[in-house]
C-alpha cells in the first residue's frame, strides 16, 4: 500500500519541518515541480528505484476504508 500526500512545497510538510523526514538523495519538491514525488528509502530499495526514475501511482475509485 502506498500513501500519497499532495503538496505545493515539500519543505512545508510537517514531517520535514519537524525533522521526522529528511532527503537522502535528490531534493525536496518546490512549486515549480509537476508530476514529481519524494518516496521513502524503503520504497526505493524494494523497487530498485533511483532519482529520476518514473513511477506510476493508481487509485481504485469506489474503495471504502
Amino acid at each position: 500500500q502506498t500513501y500519497a500526500v499532495v503538496c505545493r512545497t515539500g519543505e512545508m510538510n510537517e514531517n520535514f519541518r519537524t525533522g521526522a523526514f529528511t532527503i537522502l538523495e535528490g531534493r525536496n519538491l518546490t512549486e515549480e515541480d509537476s508530476f514529481s514525488a519524494v518516496i521513502s528509502e524503503y520504497l526505493a530499495e524494494t523497487n530498485q528505484l533511483a532519482v529520476g526514475d518514473k513511477i506510476r501511482i493508481e487509485t481504485k475509485r469506489g474503495l471504502k476504508e
